[in-house]
């Protein structure tokens, strides 16, 4: 259950393509639990995501043609291909985890929907049969033991892919500009994601538990013009609510990053040795700060990816008028539910436009 409810919440994954270099992607699972879904502004939603009644199996490594055109040797205990069908014939998506805790949850996950699709019995055995850390309790006679009580620490020796990123060392002074950057991003970000109405707020946040978005959005005719169905519906909510909590991360990792920065600014000591060791602890907390920072960014580029799909998938149609138009013009945002009721088949932009005038 915790495996899925992770997988449910979203990762970035490093996603390997046939050509050129693996990409970090925001992989999500969908509420229902059908589909898997990456987020990319390159392609259209029917091309990132795969529905998982079509997975055939979990290959564990890097075996796939398309690993090989890329491979990276210390990191293959992180990875896994998903073989699917697609039109009649399999095809891979390939995948590295950041490090063990995720690529043990992400595989048992996929283990167990692959079962419950096929309604099948999966032994505890196999269904964790990939985990280090599984293995090890068993050599250590732990037969009861449960994976998501295994603490989550990284071991001597262990590779995870922090340790394969090369971040290129800034100063102070450059990542006080960095940072204001990305400031600017995050700030242009919100203001996308609570352009597009889905909840009337003044500021972005995260729906409860259990929000039912067919009831926030009305249904009938008008609401057969911005949705196919109800798995666009629920696939909007989701991917909603995952670019808003990527927002409210990102604030506060920029928030965290000011707070060190700002302990560095503190003069040093007129001491020899304590010169030599606060220049130490300066580099240490520059290389903090820009691991940070960095997260930051991934997490930025996600939600400038998601939202691009969304205002790409939606172009010409109601929903993506009103997100993107809306957001450019700088018009007071009005909820989509609002919106939608006053909706016809027939409405313009230039009627939409009026509302908000």
């Amino acid at each position: 259950q915790k495996a899925i409810e992770r997988m449910r919440r979203g990762s970035n994954l490093l996603k390997h393509t046939k050509y050129g270099f693996p990409h970090l992607r925001q992989f999500q699972l969908s509420d229902d639990l059908q589909r898997l879904v990456w987020y990319t502004g390159a392609k259209s939603k029917k091309d990132s995501l795969i529905q998982m009644n079509r997975l055939v199996r979990v290959e564990l490594g890097q075996q796939t043609p398309v690993f090989q055109n890329y491979r990276l040797p210390m990191l293959e205990h992180l990875s896994f291909s998903l073989i699917h069908a697609d039109n009649g014939r399999e095809v891979s998506l390939d995948i590295t985890c950041k490090d063990e805790f995720e690529f043990d949850h992400w595989v048992t996950g996929f283990k167990a929907l692959l079962a419950m699709n096929r309604e099948a019995w999966i032994s505890k055995q196999d269904l964790l049969s990939h985990s280090k850390r599984f293995r090890k309790a068993i050599e250590n006679n732990k037969q009861g033991i449960v994976l998501t009580a295994l603490p989550e620490e990284k071991e001597k020796g262990d590779v995870a892919l922090d340790d394969c990123i090369e971040i290129v060392a800034h100063t102070p002074r450059q990542l006080k500009v960095k940072m204001d950057k990305l400031r600017e991003r995050l700030k242009a970000a919100a203001t996308n994601v609570e352009g597009m109405g889905i909840h009337d707020t003044g500021k972005t946040e995260v729906w409860g538990e259990g929000t039912d978005l067919s009831t926030e959005l009305g249904m009938g005719p008008a609401y057969a013009v911005v949705f196919d169905d109800a798995e666009d519906a629920q696939d909007l909510e989701m991917e909603t609510r995952r670019m808003t909590e990527l927002v409210k991360g990102v604030d506060q990792i920029l928030h965290d990053a000011t707070a060190k920065i700002q302990t560095m600014d503190s003069p040093a000591p007129a001491n020899g040795n304590r010169v030599q060791d606060e220049e130490v602890r300066r580099k240490q907390n520059c290389r903090q700060i820009d691991q940070l920072l960095w997260k930051a960014e991934v997490d930025l580029e996600n939600v400038e990816d998601m939202y691009e799909r969304f205002t790409t998938n939606n172009k010409g149609t109601a929903t993506g008028v009103i997100a993107a138009q809306l957001a450019e013009l700088g018009l007071p945002t009005m909820s989509i539910s609002e919106a939608i009721e006053a909706m016809t088949p027939t409405t313009s932009w230039e009627d939409v436009k009026g509302w908000f005038s």
